[in-house]
């Protein structure tokens, strides 16, 4: 990580500031891996708990390479056989963990894990492991399967790599109640080490709402849906529901946000824009337009483990509608936050939800308050940050004084 600032320095008392070592398969440097949200986290552990050190267990060149081959042998073979049985790189982020801090002089207070479940087995008996997750692999698995994209060697091996690092971790972290459940029932998880706090959001700071241009109620509907994966992420039914929706008469836009898109995302009221990376300042100058111009966030998801893409969309201001399904019930505060349907609701449901709160600007903009004040206050990684941060000291000191 890069140098601390002195505020940062002294936000904690030093005898409080653990040394961290920020553990995952692939680089966070870049801002790739786990989309920036690794990123995001070891810099608030920086702020909040103590000075951060990434290791990565894979080299970038060799995370690049298991990708390209990925790509080539699913387009020979149609599938990835690296994602089974024999994968390279959790042979070789095994034996990085492996081998870890057995030597060293100077190891860490604190291992701080996110989504390597197969590595947090490796580790010293006698370092102590935080392990993060956004679900477990049983309900993740379970979750993903009818998309056909699972194999069965790998559930196997997940389900083997997740009651191990259930089981050895010192403190588990999840965002959600429901993959915390799925910890403590499907595992045995003793709930003691367990802490529910909710992801922030990927961006470097929450957006100026008074940059949002003011302007009349015109009758137009702005939506705006923000997905990398339109089948998942429920993209037919959006594009059904904007069909039903102008079909009453009603001048809905949906203004659609990321990479993958099928060539047949065009119709009437719709525009896509491709992917828009935030990583640069004009990237993020562009998603800024984009999200300040829309009315409601709509993503009708058939599956979705976490979203950060919610957090973003608070920070914003806008109400969220989308599917009761994953941990998407920590994010969208039913009635307060946005609105929560059935999972396989149709299209004609959510042109239904959608059109009330057209009808009703009051209540909608009450909702993008209520979004807005969440993010300020829960939806950030500075909160998750404090509330990680205490967590972990807790857990040392208990272990310190031997409770």
């Amino acid at each position: 990580m890069s140098a601390e600032t002195e505020a940062q320095r002294t936000a904690v008392p030093a005898v409080t500031r653990p040394r961290v070592a920020f553990y995952t398969r692939e680089s966070i440097e870049t801002g790739h891996a786990w989309s920036g949200t690794t990123r995001f986290m070891a810099e608030s552990l920086e702020r909040h708990l103590g000075p951060v050190e990434p290791k990565a267990a894979v080299p970038d060149f060799a995370v690049r390479a298991n990708r390209l081959a990925g790509r080539v042998l699913t387009k020979l073979m149609g599938r990835n056989p690296l994602e089974g049985a024999w994968d390279p790189l959790r042979a070789l982020s095994h034996l990085a963990a492996r081998f870890a801090y057995r030597s060293a002089a100077d190891r860490p207070d604190v291992c701080f894990m996110p989504v390597a479940a197969g590595l947090v087995p490796q580790m010293p008996r006698d370092l102590p492991v935080v392990y993060l997750s956004d679900g477990t692999v049983r309900c993740i698995f379970a979750y993903y399967r009818g998309a056909g994209n699972v194999p069965a060697s790998l559930e196997r091996l997940g389900e083997r790599d997740e009651s191990a690092a259930i089981a050895r971790a010192n403190l588990l972290i999840y965002p959600s109640e429901w993959a915390a459940r799925s910890a403590r029932e499907d595992y045995g998880a003793d709930p003691a080490k367990i802490r529910v706090v909710p992801f922030g959001s990927n961006l470097a700071a929450l957006p100026d709402l008074g940059a949002r241009a003011p302007r009349e109620e015109d009758g137009t509907l702005r939506l705006v849906l923000v997905s990398n994966d339109w089948q998942r992420k429920g993209g037919q039914v959006a594009l059904d529901a904007v069909a039903a929706l102008r079909a009453r008469g009603i001048d809905a836009r949906l203004t659609v946000v990321g990479a993958n898109m099928p060539a047949e995302v065009a119709g009437p009221g719709i525009e896509v824009t491709g992917f828009v990376d935030k990583r640069t300042a004009e990237g993020q100058a562009r998603f800024d337009r984009l999200m300040l111009g829309a009315d409601i966030f709509f993503l009708p998801v058939s599956a979705d483990a976490f979203g950060i893409v919610f957090t973003e969309a608070a920070a914003y201001g806008l109400p969220s509608v989308t599917t009761v399904t994953g941990g998407l019930q920590s994010l969208v505060l039913e009635g307060e936050t946005g609105l929560l349907l059935p999972e396989g609701a149709p299209a004609e449901a959510y042109a239904d939800a959608l059109m009330a709160l057209h009808a009703d600007p009051v209540r909608r903009a009450a909702m993008g308050r209520a979004a807005r004040e969440r993010a300020e206050s829960v939806l950030n990684w500075d909160a998750w940050g404090r509330s990680v941060a205490g967590a972990v000291r807790g857990m040392l000191a208990a272990r310190d004084g031997g409770g």
